[in-house]
């Protein structure tokens, strides 16, 4: 995944080779998070996202009412999840910020 992603032009936020994982940063300051996970039977899969909210547990909400996730916690994080994956909420920081720019993070 790294090579390709060199091969892109594709920059890097932080690349870990001790515990595997490299984040990295596509246009628009889009952070992806790769982790390697030698247990996985297909080239990548979607593990989480993580969403910027001024009400974490009304994004919450809205992804068990909306899709049938099943809520419960990540870490210190609320999470939504989904089959396939999970949606992890936090407070916003500051009313102004992006929403969010860590845009997900897959096993490779």
């Amino acid at each position: 995944m790294k090579a390709k992603l060199v091969a892109a032009n594709i920059t890097f936020a932080m690349d870990n080779a001790n515990t595997k994982q490299l984040i990295a940063r596509f246009p628009d300051k889009i952070n992806v998070e790769f982790t390697e996970d030698a247990a996985l039977k297909t080239p990548i899969a979607f593990h989480h996202i993580h969403i910027a909210t001024p009400d974490p547990e009304k994004g919450r909400a809205w992804y068990v009412k909306t899709f049938g996730a099943r809520e419960g916690m990540r870490g210190n994080f609320l999470a939504a999840f989904i089959p396939g994956g999970e949606v992890d909420s936090a407070r916003r920081r500051r009313p102004d910020a992006h929403q969010g720019s860590h845009a997900g993070s897959y096993r490779v």
